[in-house]
């Protein structure tokens, strides 16, 4: 029997904010009953993100595997689904406390105006953090510190907190008498007081705690991989020579980016520097290989993209004479998704089913039904839908309007679809 799922915080979902986070009650649906997988079953989202889906796989007794290009996502959906032995991470937080203010600070770090984002003194206290936690040897325990350390980074940090893309605060923004003035000030007055260390581990402690609620509901014969893999070559290591076997996939739940609806990089950009999971020229390149990106060089929006079906191709051209990187963002989306989907269907089992969240935009001021497109994708390679629902977003950080021809995503299809054996 479906239980009715809480509002409210389950388990270690809150340990570390993300752009466009799925709503876990989709996956939750999907996942605790006996028709779409069973118990011992394995869960694979090819677009983890920070492993909204495989917490859920994990809490409802499936085996889940993930895949993210971003390596803060690919962090965060470890440590989310992982169990830690508490005594041992208490203490490891005593030792650190203990010796927070002997550490130098001296670690070298390589972020592009680092001064622009932090005050010098919260600089200071956060490399002193940084360099206790780096020193430490158990795996489990560094990645959850590495978290909460990232997590900290957000709420010192002189970005504006209800932006997801870092914009710099600030107060000249807005006249005196207006209510953002106020809080502005604020902010900015809490910054220039913080105590970075009592931050952190205020965080370490909220979410060790959650961490204890996953240890109590996990089952220790689950597992979850979370692969640092391009959706559309699912690789098991880092030397690309071993990919994820095929028809090893129960079923797949999977909320896709959007076309130039979120800049995942780029919001994450501080934490990955950071956190020394990319240098500054890494993430250009992440930036450049995601799927959903907005930024093209000339040359590559130069021809028009043809996908083989004649209305979307119509449509396509139809856009290109308006404004042809628009019309190429659109196009290319969905030629990589294309990839994306073949490379699905290989590893999912015959009569396995696609859970797909997916949304339309607005493209040159026109609606363009991505997700009417990207469903003929699927059934031209061997699905069929089995169902649609619709969810209407009341906000969880889509929510943007990306350029003056676009508008704001406000509703969601999901759309049930079975792989077919014969195809």
């Amino acid at each position: 029997m479906l239980m009715w799922l809480s509002v409210k915080e389950r388990t270690s979902h809150l340990i570390h904010f993300y752009p466009a986070k799925l709503l876990r009650h989709i996956p939750y649906f999907f996942l605790n009953n006996s028709f779409f997988s069973s118990p011992g079953d394995i869960v694979l989202d090819p677009f983890c993100g920070s492993g909204t889906v495989l917490l859920e796989a994990l809490l409802a007794g499936r085996n889940a595997i993930g895949a993210d290009i971003n390596p803060l996502g690919c962090l965060i959906s470890r440590v989310k689904t992982t169990q830690i032995d508490e005594s041992k991470m208490r203490k490891t937080i005593k030792n650190i406390k203990s010796k927070i203010s002997e550490y130098p600070g001296t670690i070298e770090l390589y972020i592009i105006n680092l001064e622009y984002w932090f005050y010098p003194r919260i600089i200071e206290q956060l490399k002193r953090i940084l360099e206790a936690v780096t020193f430490i040897t158990d795996t489990k325990l560094k990645e959850f510190l590495l978290v909460c350390f990232s997590n900290c980074l957000r709420r010192v940090s002189l970005a504006d907190p209800i932006l997801y893309v870092p914009v710099k605060l600030n107060i000249h923004k807005y006249p005196k008498e207006h209510s953002l003035y106020k809080k502005v000030n604020e902010r900015l007055d809490y910054l220039s007081k913080v105590n970075v260390f009592d931050e952190f581990f205020k965080l370490v402690n909220e979410n060790l705690e959650r961490i204890v609620d996953l240890n109590k509901c996990s089952r220790n014969d689950i597992s979850t991989t979370v692969l640092c893999a391009d959706a559309r070559n699912l690789i098991l290591n880092t030397e690309g020579n071993d990919i994820l076997q095929s028809e090893s996939i129960h079923l797949v739940i999977t909320s896709p980016p959007y076309a130039g609806a979120q800049k995942y990089i780029r919001s994450t950009r501080l934490h990955l520097s950071w956190l020394r999971l990319c240098t500054s020229l890494k993430i250009s390149e992440l930036e450049r290989t995601i799927i959903g990106r907005e930024h093209y060089r000339k040359a590559e929006y130069s021809k028009l993209v043809e996908l083989g079906f004649d209305d979307l191709d119509k449509r396509i051209e139809h856009l290109y004479k308006i404004n042809p990187i628009r019309a190429y963002i659109i196009g290319n989306y969905i030629k990589e998704m294309r990839d994306v989907f073949i490379e699905t269907k290989r590893v999912l089992k015959k009569d396995g089913y696609l859970i797909l969240i997916t949304a339309s935009n607005y493209v040159c001021g026109e609606e363009f039904e991505t997700h009417v497109y990207l469903t003929r994708i699927l059934e031209s390679i061997g699905f069929i839908v089995v169902l649609v629902l619709i969810d209407d977003i009341r906000s969880r950080g889509l929510m943007t309007k990306r350029n003056r021809t676009a508008n704001i995503i406000t509703r969601e299809w999901v759309i049930v679809l079975k792989k077919i054996a014969y195809k």
